[in-house]
């Protein structure tokens, strides 16, 4: 917050407001009066700047710098974390998110009066046994299998319900039923052992040739005696 009101030209007095740094510099009286305005006043401006533009112009350049050369030390592609973290642009017209702000706009008619009657506390109670139903059901329909979807690569990798990878965790997921090998470009190697496992158990496994999980198993299967692992 600091760093983007002096960006765009907030004064040292001014900002010294946002960390009560300016606690020893004017009186009491004169820092509860005014703190309240002036935090109040550049929090709303440095927001609407990132998320519009302003004529003064913040660029986030130094500090996807100092974020690039972090990674740089760590062994990791500088160039790939910039273009993965810069959010800023000029497509708007302005250097900025290019949205709009307030992002988040509460009109009048968005609150609600609490209703304490009787038969407000049943229709609540109805409305949390449904929602409670529909959880279960969820949950009881969880597909075998999962595929996530890499952000950077578009690699699809197939994993088991129940592997290590959780898929409320991914960016992109599919959950399905069945599988063919168009449908994933690799395995994830802890449910390829578990998947060559199961395979070994069931003599289906053997034979089957529709696009099921069966197929799936078959065929890593075939994979192992192979020695692809």
């Amino acid at each position: 917050m600091t760093s983007v009101a002096a960006a765009i030209g907030f004064s040292r007095d001014e900002r010294a407001y946002l960390g009560r740094w300016s606690m020893g510099m004017v009186a009491s009286e004169e820092y509860v009066r005014t703190s309240k305005q002036v935090v109040f006043k550049i929090q709303k401006t440095v927001n609407r700047s990132i998320v519009e533009g302003r004529e003064e112009v913040y660029f986030e350049d130094e500090a996807l710098q100092r974020l690039c050369d972090a990674a740089q030390t760590s062994g990791a592609n500088p160039n790939r974390i910039k273009k993965r973290h810069s959010l800023m642009s000029d497509w708007s017209g302005r250097h900025s998110l290019g949205g709009i702000f307030p992002t988040l706009a509460v009109m009048v008619d968005d609150w609600q009066d609490l209703d304490e009657t009787e038969e407000s506390r049943v229709l609540l109670a109805d409305d949390v046994a449904r929602q409670a139903a529909k959880e279960r059901m969820s949950v009881a329909q969880t597909k075998k299998y999962f595929i996530t979807i890499s952000r950077r690569t578009a690699l699809r990798r197939l994993h088991l319900d129940g592997c290590f990878v959780k898929a409320d965790r991914c960016c992109e997921v599919l959950h399905l039923d069945e599988v063919t090998s168009e449908d994933f470009d690799s395995i994830c190697q802890a449910c390829k052992r578990k998947m060559v496992a199961e395979c070994g158990r069931e003599d289906p496994c053997e034979s089957s040739s529709t696009a099921s999980s069966s197929s799936t198993a078959s065929e890593l299967s075939a994979d192992a005696a192979l020695g692809d692992d």
